[in-house]
């Protein structure tokens, strides 16, 4: 995937998200491998499996551990790629943060991989770009949307994940200083 060849299909706001329904999820530290093991068909092995291992070095060190997931990419054939695709996989895995909520009926139309602009201030969000995993309509007519958040980043063909593309909001920093009292007689 590319995103400079996607657009955003809707624009959700908070208007059309039925209330209490925004749910945020991600795995936690356990859960999220800091390696991952990619097999494919090496075409300079004669299109026999290989591997390309791909790994967080700082991430393992984070986690106190070396946590490795594999995945099968049978229909690559160079290390090259092989790697390009593990990167990929092993951000995605890594920032693992996912979205489920209830909209208006115009969410119908929204098909998986569809990209999605949300737009609501309980999680601090300003045109947050998401992509459809599943969706369904409810029997009180709503749509149940399950989505991931999408970043450029995670397309650059490059491991460079880091903490500043993980706190991503328009909330205050609940580690800043208080400000000082002002105006006040």
């Amino acid at each position: 995937r590319d995103l400079a060849y996607e657009a955003p299909v809707m624009t959700l706001s908070k208007s059309e998200v039925v209330e209490g329904s925004l749910r945020l999820t991600q795995s936690d530290g356990l859960g999220r491998p800091n390696a991952l093991r990619v097999k494919f068909l090496n075409s300079e092995l004669g299109y026999q499996a290989d591997d390309a291992i791909i790994s967080d070095a700082a991430a393992q060190t984070a986690d106190g551990d070396y946590r490795e997931e594999e995945i099968d990419i049978y229909g690559l054939s160079t290390r090259e790629k092989a790697r390009e695709a593990g990167f990929y996989f092993l951000e995605r895995l890594r920032w693992s943060k996912g979205v489920s909520l209830e909209a208006a009926n115009r969410a119908w139309a929204l098909e998986p991989l569809d990209l999605v602009l949300i737009t609501h201030d309980v999680p601090g969000w300003t045109a947050r770009l998401c992509r459809v995993e599943a969706a369904t309509v409810n029997p009180d007519f709503t749509a149940a949307l399950t989505l991931v958040e999408e970043d450029a980043i995670l397309y650059d063909a490059e491991y460079n994940l880091s903490e500043e593309q993980w706190h991503d909001t328009t909330l205050p920093d609940p580690n800043a200083p208080v400000p000082s009292v002002y105006n006040v007689s």
